[in-house]
């Protein structure tokens, strides 16, 4: 139930990264010590919640490698956020939600390849649908 309070910094980032293209450290830092500082009764475990972390490092920062730039640093220190609180299996499945919805979004928009999209709202989505699965 505590991992619910954490959709107050997602909308905040989301709501940032659509008007200034920028997720902001000071919301970020934050976020993660907290997330790994309430692992323990949020029946989540640091265990997890830290492989959770380096699961939405490697997919994120596989993704902003393979984007050639389209994909920020701040996507990717957004996806360790989400691993951190939802842990393993959640993370794997808010990622994918995220991504779903993005190419659903950016067919029915008909965006051009390498248009820019922002990340978080999507993040945000999966982080609603991840809490959901814990």
């Amino acid at each position: 139930m505590l991992s619910w309070l954490f959709i107050i910094p997602l909308v905040y980032v989301s709501i940032t990264d659509l008007k200034s293209r920028f997720i902001p450290d000071k919301v970020i830092y934050p976020l993660a010590v907290v997330a790994l500082a309430t692992a323990g009764i949020r029946d989540v475990g640091y265990v997890n919640s830290l492989a959770g972390g380096g699961v939405g490092l490697g997919t994120l920062l596989f993704m902003a490698l393979l984007s050639r730039g389209n994909t920020g640093f701040g996507d990717v220190k957004l996806a360790i956020c989400l691993g951190f609180i939802l842990g393993v299996f959640p993370c794997l499945y808010a990622l994918s939600v995220a991504f779903v919805s993005m190419g659903v979004y950016r067919h029915t928009k008909r965006l051009p390849r390498g248009s820019f999209i922002p990340l978080a709202p999507f993040f945000t989505i999966g982080f609603i649908a991840g809490v959901i699965l814990l």
